[in-house]
């Protein structure tokens, strides 16, 4: 595969789009359960239902068929430490990186439906660099 460079500007708005959000992502490939369901609540944290401290722990869901979807990691109501989300066919890899304190940190990458790879990028809290895009 050869890599595409595009300016920032470009490679910003692409990104946004690209790297979707578990929560959009399980929108749209129907999330049915979720082990524990978390609440945003105060200052941006999450807490998992019915409890009064923030989640600190493993945050995973599944997709309707009973494919693993997301597997994530929390520390005191933040996202922290590795995060993997997988397609709704077994075992497709879509995105793969790390948080630190809340925050996008260290190498991203993402995967087409073919299994190849999308997109790469290293993150230095929360802000992306280093985009690189692969047809």
């Amino acid at each position: 595969m050869k890599p595409i460079h595009l300016s920032l500007l470009a490679a910003t708005a692409v990104m946004g789009a690209g790297c979707a959000s578990a929560e959009f992502a399980a929108n749209k490939q129907k999330v049915t359960r979720y082990e524990p369901k978390l609440e945003k609540k105060a200052k941006g944290l999450y807490y998992a239902a019915g409890q009064d401290k923030p989640h600190t722990g493993t945050h995973t869901a599944w997709y309707a068929n009973g494919e693993l979807a997301w597997v994530g990691h929390m520390k005191e109501g933040v996202r922290h430490g590795e995060y993997t989300q997988w397609r709704a066919v077994k075992d497709l890899l879509h995105v793969k990186g790390q948080y630190k304190d809340g925050e996008r940190d260290g190498d991203w990458g993402q995967w087409y439906f073919n299994g190849h790879k999308e997109m790469t990028s290293t993150y230095t809290k929360g802000k992306a660099g280093n985009i690189v895009y692969y047809s």
